[in-house]
């Protein structure tokens, strides 16, 4: 597996939906390092956070992908860290 260039890793965890269809589509990547694509998937999640709050605001819109489904594709990269990062929200929401 041949790890991306910094521009590129950057470029993907700017804009994901650019460069990925959906959450999945990063866990499935042959193109990425586990380590990368958690990034991705990290940057997806922050997004679906974002959105979340948006729409509890009434100020929806866009695509919208649930943080569930980046949750399981995080589970489907590492389970261990898919739990790390639900841990740390549920912290920081308590």
């Amino acid at each position: 597996m041949v790890a991306q260039g910094a521009a590129d890793l950057a470029a993907m965890m700017l804009s994901p939906y650019e460069h990925f269809e959906d959450p999945m589509a990063v866990a499935r990547s042959e193109n990425l390092t586990k380590e990368e694509k958690l990034s991705v998937l990290k940057s997806m999640e922050a997004d679906a956070r974002e959105l979340e709050v948006a729409a509890e605001e009434n100020m929806g819109g866009g695509e919208q992908h649930t943080l569930a489904a980046v949750r399981k594709a995080m589970r489907a990269v590492d389970p261990e860290a898919a739990a790390r990062s639900a841990q740390v929200q549920t912290s920081k929401a308590t």
